[in-house]
């Protein structure tokens, strides 16, 4: 891990703000040449992984996804993110299940 992630630990107000609301938001945590590596890999596993039958208004939702990549490792220790995780979490924290969900757009604001 990079020593990055000593800037982006969990402040006060982000612990107050999950501990009463249940999620936290971290704006701007994947910078814009991150996104560009990654949306090609989130594309490339939904359009595998979608059939005929299972068309693009359904969630795809695919487990087990740091392997089909290595820019979906490599978010597991995000300097951004990493450490509100164990600062909410603590320290011992284990990659136990991991997801990719591609939501389809909203035809309508909900």
């Amino acid at each position: 891990m990079h020593t990055d992630c000593l800037a982006h630990c969990l402040t006060s107000d982000e612990k107050r703000q999950f501990d009463e609301q249940g999620f936290l938001v971290v704006r701007d945590a994947l910078d814009p040449a991150t996104l560009e590596r990654l949306l090609p890999v989130v594309d490339r596993v939904d359009a595998r992984e979608r059939t005929p039958t299972f068309g693009s208004e359904r969630l795809l939702s695919f487990s087990n996804i740091l392997n089909e990549d290595p820019a979906l490792a490599d978010l597991v220790d995000w300097s951004r993110t990493f450490p509100k995780v164990w600062g909410i979490l603590g320290w011992n924290i284990y990659v136990y299940h991991t997801h990719l969900d591609v939501s389809p757009p909203l035809s309508a604001p909900p």
